[in-house]
Formats: structure tokens, C-alpha cells, sequence
């Protein structure tokens, strides 16, 4: 395929190949050794286009934001809106991971709209989906779901028309191939809005694509860990731990592996596999470049949920509010200190801090010392919260979060009893469907119940539903 072929075209396929096996840091420097080369200036915007993709990929989210925004400054002559779209639609997308929804949302529609007059099918799709996203965010879960669908299904007929097309021509398609990003976009979604089985089965279906299209080590590794949270969060466990194990050994790269590696830790902790959730954690670490915040939170829910059952809630909390500073300004700003963040983890972090934030001011209480550090992460929950709630689309998806999380603040300020009996019972049947939420909100409930004589039945009928719970997904720490 490549006799014939000039070097500049030679270093953009040998960068793609690159990208494909995960090698991003390899895929940027031909990347750009490609684009120090004259000549073929169309495929020079191809390879300025992939080139953000990998500088992303790679974790250098600052160095694509960069990228995007000087491809977007430039003047671009006629015949050539298609690039221009592509790179408003990359600025727009790089917006988004940095929590500037008002600013993606904008440049999404500038992007769609330059894509539509140029008949840039690809770049409508890839526009369409983070105007989606941004919807989501705002907190209009079903509509930002619906345009992503939407963006998933034009991604498709493209597809399909690429199917007709010669092979030497799918070479000059923009990276990433459409249904594998669509997938991982509605995926994504579906992730956010507490709806685990639609995660599934997009993602499953994503992966699929992705392995015929070579990038199952890359987008099939991000796909895989969705499939692996959404199983999780379903009470899946055992499921969701051969799904991870079966991508490790497929060869997942990037932040796909390290999310794959967190949500075992997750587990393992859960189950009070200690040995074998540090080990999944160390792992991680080695291989991660934190600058992502789904990456970050993951890894920092893992550690939390480790530190809470061994007993040491500060260490649990400081490692929540570092998760905030361990990255780019985007992971800071997604973190639970100024917003509501970007991904699944921000519920999943809300009440590990909650509970962090308990466990710690009974452990002050007890030792007669005023409450000032708990009372520190308690006041950053409760702020977390009353933001969760001004987004009333994502508050009513994170309705099980959000109750867990405030019956933990009862529990901090009242003890293991009085108010938070009912804190405690609103929590456990807000969580139908995730066991182990649900699992712990009835301990809880128990626990509180059995500070009142009268309640002692109530408390055993509770305490056997948890353990029936626990003893399926093989909590340990929680049966004990």
C-alpha cells in the first residue's frame, strides 16, 4: 500500500498504525514529522486533525486544547470547511473535557453548522454528539441522549457507504472511525444517567466495532471499562471482573487499562481483597498519565473505598480532595470542589466522601477533638450536593448517590441513631437495582434502628436483607 507513496504519506499511516496499538506518544512525534514535510496540503489537515486526537488520547489535553484552538484562528480558503469544521468540532469536544460547556456548546453549533454547508458528514456526527453531551451536563439527561443516539445512527450510514468505498480511500477518513466514538460517547451517556444495562449494551456493541476496526486496544479498552463500571454499579461483580480481565489480556493501553484496573480495585476492596486491590491499584499507577478525570476519580474511589473498610477515613478523604489537584485544570474543575463534574465517577466519589467525612467525625467525637477536619469534607459534600441538585436531570439520575450521601451527613451529625433512621430507610429504597448500595444503606438502617429497644425486629429484618445482599456479590467487609 505504500509503494508509491510520498514519506509525508508514509509517516501519516505509520502514525495512525501507531495510534491503533495504543503507542500515542509514538503516533504524535510521525505525526509531526508528517506535517514538517510540504506538499499535499490536504493530507496535512488530516494529519493535523488526527494529531489532536492522539495529543488527547495520550492524556495531553492541554497540548490539544492549543492544537485546536490555532487550527480554529487560522484562515482556511475555500474548498476547505470541512477542516475548518473538523477543527471547531475538536475545539468544541476539547471544551467539554475541561468543563466549559457554554463555550463547547457554542463552538458545537458553529462546528454543525460549517459541517452541514460543507456536506462534512463525519464532522456533523462528531458536532452533533458533543452538542449532546453538553445537553447532558445542563442537566437535560433525555435530550442530550437523544442527539448523541442520533449521532450514533449518522455514524452508522457512513459506515455503511465506507463499506462501497475502495480501501485505499477509508485511509483518508478522520480519526477515530465514527461508530466506535459514537458508542463510546452514547456509552458514556448512558453511564451518567444511571442507566447500566443501556451502558452495556452499547458499549458491547461498540467494542465489537472497534475490534473489526483495529482500535480494541484503545476505544475497545474505554468501551470494555464502561461495560466494567455499568456491571459494577448492577451488582455484576464477578461478570465485571472477567470482563476486565479478559481486555488486560487483549492488550488494553492508555486510559482504557487504567479505568479497567481501577474498577477492579474497586471491587476487590468492596470484597475485602486487600492484597488484590493494591496490587490493580500499583498497576494503574505505573501506567497512568493523570491528567484525565475519569481517570483520577476512578483510581481515587478505588483507594477511598480500600482506606474506608480499613479503618482510616482522613487518609480516604485527603486522597478524594487530592483526586481534584492530581491533574489539569479540567479534572480540577470536575472534581467535587467547584462543579459537578464530567463523568459517572463524581456520584460514586460524592458518597465515599460522605462517608469519609462520617467516619472521621466519629472518630473526633469519640476522641474528644472539636470536628474541624470532618467538618471541612462534610461542608465540601454538602456543597456538592446542592450543585447536584441544581442539575435536576442528573439529580434525579443520581438520586441513590445523592440519598447515601445525605443520610451519611445525618450520621456525622447525629450519631448512629435518631434522625438518621429515616435518612437511612429513604436511602435503602432509593437504590433498587444496585445491590450494594443498597446493601450498605440497610447495615446502616439496621445499625441505627438497634439504638431504639422497640426497633430491635425491624433491625434483624434489615440486617438479614444486607447480609442476603452482601453475601451475592461476596462483600466481605460488609457481612462482617
Amino acid at each position: 500500500a505504500v509503494i508509491g507513496a510520498s514519506r509525508q504519506r508514509i509517516l501519516q499511516r505509520a502514525s495512525t498504525a501507531a495510534a491503533r496499538a495504543g503507542m500515542h506518544d509514538r503516533a504524535i512525534e510521525l505525526a509531526r514529522r508528517s506535517l514538517a514535510i510540504t506538499g499535499d496540503d490536504e493530507l496535512a489537515e488530516l494529519v493535523r486533525s488526527r494529531l489532536r486526537w492522539y495529543l488527547w488520547e495520550a492524556g495531553r489535553s492541554d497540548e490539544a486544547l492549543d492544537e485546536a484552538r490555532r487550527a480554529v484562528s487560522r484562515t482556511y480558503p475555500t474548498g476547505s470547511e470541512r477542516w475548518q469544521a473538523n477543527a471547531t468540532a475538536h475545539l468544541a469536544g476539547l471544551l467539554l473535557v475541561h468543563d466549559e460547556i457554554e463555550d463547547a456548546r457554542e463552538h458545537a453549533e458553529t462546528a454543525l453548522r460549517l459541517a452541514q454547508a460543507a456536506g462534512a458528514t463525519e464532522e456533523e456526527v462528531l458536532a452533533n454528539g458533543i452538542i449532546g453531551g453538553c445537553l447532558l451536563l445542563e442537566g437535560d439527561v433525555d435530550a442530550g441522549i437523544g442527539r448523541i443516539d442520533q449521532a450514533l445512527e449518522a455514524a452508522r450510514r457512513i459506515e455503511e457507504e465506507d463499506a462501497r468505498l475502495p480501501a485505499d480511500r477509508l485511509d483518508d477518513r478522520r480519526f477515530p472511525v465514527g461508530v466506535v466514538l459514537a458508542s463510546t460517547q452514547l456509552a458514556g451517556a448512558y453511564e451518567v444517567a444511571d442507566r447500566p444495562d443501556d451502558a452495556i449494551r452499547i458499549a458491547e456493541a461498540g467494542y465489537l466495532r472497534a475490534a473489526e476496526q483495529g482500535v480494541a486496544r484503545t476505544y475497545g479498552a474505554t468501551l470494555r471499562a464502561t461495560t466494567a463500571r455499568a456491571m459494577y454499579r448492577a451488582g455484576s461483580w464477578s461478570q465485571a471482573l472477567a470482563t476486565i480481565e479478559a481486555a488486560l489480556r487483549e492488550g488494553a493501553s492508555g486510559s482504557g487499562r487504567v479505568s479497567l484496573l481501577a474498577i477492579s480495585a474497586l471491587i476487590h476492596a468492596a470484597r475485602g481483597a486487600a492484597l488484590e486491590a493494591d496490587e490493580a491499584i500499583r498497576l494503574a499507577e505505573e501506567d497512568v498519565d493523570l491528567t484525565a478525570a475519569d481517570v483520577i476519580h476512578w483510581l481515587a474511589a478505588a483507594r477511598a473505598e480500600r482506606l474506608l473498610w480499613a479503618g482510616q477515613p482522613l487518609e480516604a478523604a485527603t486522597g478524594i480532595a487530592g483526586a481534584e489537584a492530581a491533574g489539569s485544570e479540567a479534572a480540577r474543575r470536575a472534581g467535587l470542589g467547584q462543579a459537578v463534574g464530567l463523568d459517572a465517577s463524581v456520584p460514586q466519589l460524592l458518597t465515599l466522601a460522605a462517608r469519609a467525612g462520617a467516619d472521621l467525625a466519629l472518630v473526633e467525637r469519640a476522641g474528644g477533638v472539636e470536628p474541624a477536619v470532618s467538618a471541612m469534607v462534610i461542608e465540601r459534600v454538602r456543597s456538592a450536593i446542592e450543585r447536584a441538585h441544581r442539575r435536576p436531570g442528573l439529580a434525579t439520575s443520581w438520586a441513590p448517590d445523592l440519598a447515601l450521601a445525605e443520610a451519611e451527613l445525618g450520621r456525622a451529625e447525629q450519631g448512629t441513631g435518631g434522625q438518621t433512621i429515616d435518612a437511612w430507610a429513604r436511602a435503602a429504597e432509593a437504590a433498587p437495582g444496585r445491590p450494594y448500595g443498597e446493601a450498605y444503606a440497610r447495615w446502616r438502617l439496621a445499625s441505627a434502628l438497634l439504638t431504639d429497644r422497640r426497633r430491635t425486629r425491624e433491625a434483624t429484618a434489615e440486617l438479614e436483607r444486607a447480609e442476603a445482599l452482601a453475601q451475592a456479590l461476596e462483600a466481605e467487609p460488609l457481612r462482617e
